[in-house]
């Protein structure tokens, strides 16, 4: 079941094409959201994530919004659904990642667009003498590796480790805007 936007219908024929056994494709009346009953759903629910992660950040930096442009949007958006699928528990009381792995989440976390000192990889260490840690914009996780992801200017980096700053250095509008 889906809308009948050209690309779904194509998805949707070619899983029933790589089925066996018969499947039912059925498209959704245009305009009719709630024809997609869970699918809207989660639609609506990552929406609700992405702006509080948004207003949280907003807050940090004494501002009411951040802008509709932001470089830190779609990283909200990606970030709100890494931590629902962590921490919302169900009707179970477990939440998908305990239910997938048999045990909580318990890795270390910074908000969303926090300032961190972060390891830097080995392929972007200038030496072994140099130092190991840089100040970069926490983005997130990366769902499948669990890595850290850091903004550092216009360049994303992914690493294994990161420090949290003090609380008067974590946030930084320049930093978010220098994103671009």
């Amino acid at each position: 079941r889906g809308d009948g936007e050209p690309a779904c219908r194509a998805l949707r024929e070619a899983i029933a094409e790589g089925r066996q056994g018969r499947t039912n494709l059925e498209t959704t009346p245009r305009g009719d959201l709630q024809a997609n009953g869970a699918t809207e759903q989660a639609v609506r629910t990552a929406r609700a994530h992405s702006r509080t992660h948004m207003a949280a950040l907003a807050r940090k930096l004494g501002l009411v919004d951040l802008p509709a442009d932001s470089p830190i949007l779609p990283w909200a958006v990606g970030h709100g659904a890494w931590c629902y699928h962590r921490f919302h528990g169900g009707a179970d009381g477990k939440t998908a990642w305990e239910r997938a792995r048999g045990r909580p989440y318990k890795a270390v976390l910074a908000q969303l667009g926090e300032i961190v000192l972060f390891l830097r990889p080995a392929h972007i260490r200038p030496g072994k003498m140099q130092g190991r840690f840089l100040k970069g914009v926490f983005l997130g996780r990366v769902d499948r590796t669990n890595e850290i992801m850091i903004g550092v200017g216009n360049q994303l980096v992914r690493t294994t480790k990161f420090i949290r700053l003090p609380e008067n250095e974590q946030f930084s509008l320049e930093a978010i805007e220098g994103l671009r």
